[in-house]
């Protein structure tokens, strides 16, 4: 017990520290998702360049080629074969989801204690779950735009994903999982704020994963909060 209280205090001091000063220790896995995402944003960046980025993936890259040879996207069933072309076809917009969806379906793999790749598996098909209806219904009604929508349902749990992420450095939170899920809580809220701002997310995404969800909202949907 000695053990878990001096490794929650020191991840929750750890936590505190980098909100404080603004920096965050982002898990290796979602550098590419963050460099991508500049790259989309960058209107000097050519599709070559995005390309490149997605090539250093294959997992990722992998998944744009099925994605971009679905039907949805390719009706005519003219196989793409290569990145370029797959990016185009599925727009940036889907590969920056794309992108972030690999490196938290990685991370909710490959986390060294298997009861926190179980919660982190279970965040991660929420936010899939989440995604999925958000989409749906932002593609229904036109309105709002239904890949930011996506997003945002792929960023809500965003939080305590990395708060797992950073949990790996203290094996002693196994202990006590109770009480390591109302740290979780506390800092979810402050933490998912800050990733969404890392990511230089729009301000119409942030709010919407800042909704109260229990609140009541007009139906049907108008905007991604009401979502």
């Amino acid at each position: 017990m000695e053990e878990f209280q001096s490794q929650i205090d020191a991840f929750a001091e750890q936590i505190e520290q980098e909100l404080r000063d603004g920096v965050l220790s982002f898990p290796t896995v979602f550098d590419l998702s963050l460099r991508i995402k500049k790259l989309a944003d960058d209107p000097d960046s050519s599709l070559a360049d995005i390309a490149s980025a997605v090539k250093a993936e294959p997992v990722l890259a992998a998944k744009v080629i099925r994605m971009a040879n679905t039907l949805s996207m390719n009706p005519y069933r003219g196989e793409i074969s290569n990145i370029k072309d797959a990016i185009t076809r599925i727009g940036l917009s889907t590969l920056r989801c794309l992108a972030f969806a690999v490196a938290a379906e990685q991370l909710a793999r490959d986390h060294r204690s298997r009861q926190m790749r179980l919660i982190a598996t279970g965040l991660w098909m929420h936010a899939i779950d989440v995604a999925a209806w958000a989409f749906a219904f932002a593609r229904e009604r036109d309105r709002p735009n239904p890949d930011g929508a996506m997003l945002a349902g792929l960023m809500l749990d965003i939080g305590q994903f990395y708060l797992l992420a950073r949990a790996a450095r203290y094996p002693a939170l196994e202990g006590d999982m109770s009480r390591f899920a109302e740290v979780v809580a506390l800092w979810d809220e402050p933490v998912r704020t800050a990733v969404l701002e890392a990511f230089d997310l729009p301000d119409t995404i942030i709010d919407a994963c800042a909704a109260d969800p229990t609140a009541h909202t007009d139906w049907p949907p108008e905007t991604m909060s009401d979502l």
